[in-house]
C-alpha cells in the first residue's frame, strides 16, 4: 500500500516537473518572439540609415574626384575648407 502511493506522489511530481519545464520553454520563447519582434523596425532603420551612409559617401566621392583630377594630393587634410583644390 505504501508502495503504490509513492510510486502515484513520485509519478504527479515526475508530471509536475514535466509541466514546469515545458511552461517555462514556452515563456521563454515568446519573450524572445516579443523581443526580437520590437526590434525588426530597428534594423531596418538601421538597414535605411546605412543607405544614406553610402549615399553620403559616394557624393562625397565625386566632389574629391571633381575638385582633385589627378588625385588627392599627400598630406591634404580632407574637409578643411582653407585647402586650395590642386
Amino acid at each position: 500500500m505504501l508502495d503504490r502511493v509513492r510510486r502515484r506522489a513520485w509519478g504527479l511530481s515526475g508530471r509536475l516537473i514535466a509541466s514546469y519545464i515545458l511552461v517555462t520553454l514556452v515563456v521563454v520563447v515568446l519573450v524572445e518572439a516579443l523581443v526580437l519582434g520590437f526590434q525588426v523596425p530597428s534594423l531596418v532603420n538601421g538597414a535605411l540609415g546605412q543607405a544614406q551612409v553610402d549615399a553620403a559617401a559616394r557624393s562625397y566621392a565625386r566632389q574629391l574626384a571633381q575638385s582633385y583630377p589627378g588625385g588627392v594630393p599627400a598630406g591634404t587634410v580632407l574637409g578643411d575648407p582653407g585647402q586650395p583644390p590642386g
